[in-house]
């Protein structure tokens, strides 16, 4: 329930995005980069971007405000999560 409230509540609203979903989801996305690939994203950034794929890259290196939100970016970064959490590489990402 946690993640589905903070994300109807982050809907249209770019400050909540930022400030409740985007940390969330990076934190799961950093903890799947270490526990299935034994990757530290703060070190092995050419590696990390090179598993986590073009949009979880841009969860966890862009500035507040840069990625707009949306449910196609959300959807993007779990399909992207449920990859990483199954050990494989990133999935074809939606355009952003």
């Amino acid at each position: 329930h946690t993640l589905e409230l903070r994300l109807r509540a982050a809907e249209g609203d770019q400050d909540r995005f930022d400030q409740r979903v985007r940390p969330y989801c990076a934190a799961i996305a950093v903890e799947l980069l270490r526990q299935r690939h034994g990757l530290d994203w703060q070190v092995d950034r050419d590696r990390v971007e090179a598993v986590a794929g073009a949009g979880l890259w841009l969860l966890l290196t862009s500035p507040p405000g840069e990625i707009p939100a949306s449910r196609a970016r959300l959807a993007s970064w779990i399909r992207e999560l449920e990859a990483l959490a199954a050990g494989a590489g990133p999935p074809n990402p939606l355009p952003a």
